[in-house]
């Protein structure tokens, strides 16, 4: 075999080993990409799942979850391979899934016992006799860690067509190795080998006495450019498919950015719908129970008093009753209002439930606590509520107070609820229309009032 041939196959075979092995490469970096591309696809639909589930798992409304989950398994299943998507509540147990059957039941596997009680979501690839799977978890989360939503998503589909394009990849980088190891040595026995062929033949003349014999000019110059004009438009063709992909991605970037915002805002507005009474804006009896648990650690950290008022509307479903749904939802409103507009910023007031309220004073004493109790208790009853002299007994819209402090009256949030509703209670059995503190007897004479109690 001579020098020209050797160098053929040597350039050939390195070429096509070289090929070969970016080739794999390829295929395996798609075959990440397209399993990292399904897990990112499922974490999506879990996510945008997780939104109405909250609010359902919340109001533990079980046939909406059942919707829920079908509505989306029929529609990401056009797409992805979804075998099952479930709803899991804070216990483990299966309170949705698209299989009835798995109702009720409570997963025991070390996969769903880490996704229980972690805080993230998290995936898992198994193979077993079932096929490939992936496997997905997603805490439902909504100001509350209300359960967790979980998926599996067959790899079937993505592992075919990871072998398609391994079959694929191979034959081609065969092909194109063999294709560019031959242009490569041709190039190669061109600008190299046949230049020395000339040089060779050139010398050999001279030593046989032909002296006037010379190297042809413009062979390898006319090589050379032909070289460049092959590199030059590779580069031009690398750099245009860089600009088209830089342009996909970027265009990708901004659909994701948009998607981002408008969930972030969704999930800010559920946030906020969630602790808020839909009536009267203030916060609600969950954001209430949270803010009392809250503010009970603080004052006991920092030794402050805290006092709690709760207040209830006197003789309210009379009223109701007496002048229309509306006319009573105005009155909430307008307490409510009140209640704002009297208290401190630092203070928290909540609608407890029905025409009852709540409001939380900080680093406030038993005394002080009395006395906004009265400040508000006098602002109602000064306000001239509409029909209130047709229904009202004495002929104005009032309120009862009950009053207790921690750590005077209570040790825990517990205790200085039962404290307050107690209070409340001998309140309203002394009268109405008065504010009365946690140990007050339940006598007319208790402070507050207008001396008009019957």
């Amino acid at each position: 075999m001579g020098l020209r041939a050797r160098v053929i196959v040597l350039v050939v075979g390195l070429v096509a080993i070289v090929h070969m092995a970016w080739g794999v490469s390829d295929v395996q970096d798609d075959a990440r990409l397209l399993r990292s591309e399904a897990e990112r696809r499922g974490m999506e639909v879990l996510r945008a799942l997780s939104i109405p589930c909250s609010v359902s798992l919340a109001n533990r409304e079980i046939e909406t979850l059942d919707a829920v989950l079908a509505r989306f398994a029929e529609e990401e299943g056009r797409d992805l391979d979804v075998l099952w998507i479930g709803i899991l509540d804070t216990q483990g147990v299966v309170v949705a899934h698209t299989d009835p059957l798995q109702f009720g039941r409570r997963p025991s596997d070390p996969f769903t016992a880490r996704a229980l009680a972690a805080d993230r979501p998290s995936s898992l690839e198994v193979d077993d006799v079932h096929g490939p799977r992936l496997l997905l978890t997603m805490p439902i989360v909504s100001g509350l860690r209300w359960g967790t939503a979980t998926a599996a998503i067959s790899l079937r589909g993505v592992e075919a067509r990871i072998e398609r394009n391994r079959g694929r990849a191979l034959v081609l980088s065969i092909v194109l190795a063999l294709s560019l190891g031959a242009v490569l040595a041709l190039l190669l026995g061109r600008l190299v080998l046949e230049p020395m062929r000339l040089l060779t033949d050139t010398a050999r003349r001279i030593s046989d006495g032909e002296l006037g014999a010379r190297v042809p000019e413009g062979a390898r110059g006319e090589e050379m450019v032909l070289l460049g004009r092959v590199f030059n438009e590779m580069a031009e063709e690398i750099q245009g498919q860089t600009a088209r992909l830089e342009k996909l991605v970027a265009d990708r970037t901004r659909e994701l950015e948009a998607a981002n915002s408008e969930l972030g805002s969704a999930v800010a507005e559920l946030e906020r719908l969630a602790r808020t009474d839909g009536l009267t804006g203030l916060r609600n009896h969950r954001a209430f129970q949270e803010a009392l648990s809250f503010e009970v650690r603080r004052a006991g950290r920092l030794k402050q008093p805290l006092s709690l008022l709760m207040v209830d509307v006197d003789h309210f479903k009379t009223y109701n009753d007496a002048h229309g749904h509306p006319a009573g939802d105005h009155v909430l409103k307008r307490v409510a209002h009140i209640f704002t507009e009297t208290l401190r910023s630092i203070d928290l007031v909540a609608r407890y439930g029905g025409e009852e309220f709540a409001v939380l004073l900080l680093d406030t004493s038993t005394a002080a606590a009395q006395s906004v109790g009265d400040k508000l208790r006098q602002a109602v009853r000064s306000y001239d509520f509409p029909m209130a002299g047709d229904s009202q007994e004495r002929g104005r819209i009032t309120v009862s107070v009950g009053v207790a402090t921690l750590p005077g009256h209570a040790d825990d949030a517990a205790d200085l609820l039962e404290r307050a509703d107690a209070a409340l209670y001998v309140a309203k059995r002394s009268g109405r229309d008065r504010v009365c503190v946690h140990g007050d007897p339940e006598e007319p004479e208790t402070t507050g009032g207008t001396g008009d109690h019957s």
